[in-house]
């Protein structure tokens, strides 16, 4: 809080809001799942969840991964790929 300079206001509603998301989400997920179980409401659920791992992946841990350099760039990219790859092939067969 110190050093990005905010004050103590801002920091509380930013914590309010943030500790507020997961279970207003949860309830909405629920209200979605009861009240509205068309496939459409059901894949754009999943969807939604889909994307939150593929943005977290994308944002934190992947460059995290690659701005270490304890193993080789080229042993990282190729794990990765084989990952996406392995991961397509199960879609594809399922």
């Amino acid at each position: 809080m110190l050093l990005a300079e905010v004050n103590q206001s801002e920091f509380l509603c930013t914590a309010l809001l943030f500790s507020a998301a997961t279970p207003l989400g949860v309830g909405l997920g629920v209200l979605i799942s009861v009240y509205c179980q068309t496939a459409v409401a059901l894949g754009l659920m999943a969807a939604v969840a889909a994307g939150t791992f593929i943005h977290v992946a994308a944002i934190e841990i992947i460059p995290s991964a690659f701005r270490d350099t304890s193993a080789t760039q080229f042993a990282k990219l190729a794990s990765l790929t084989m990952g996406f790859l392995a991961m397509s092939a199960l879609f594809l067969v399922a």
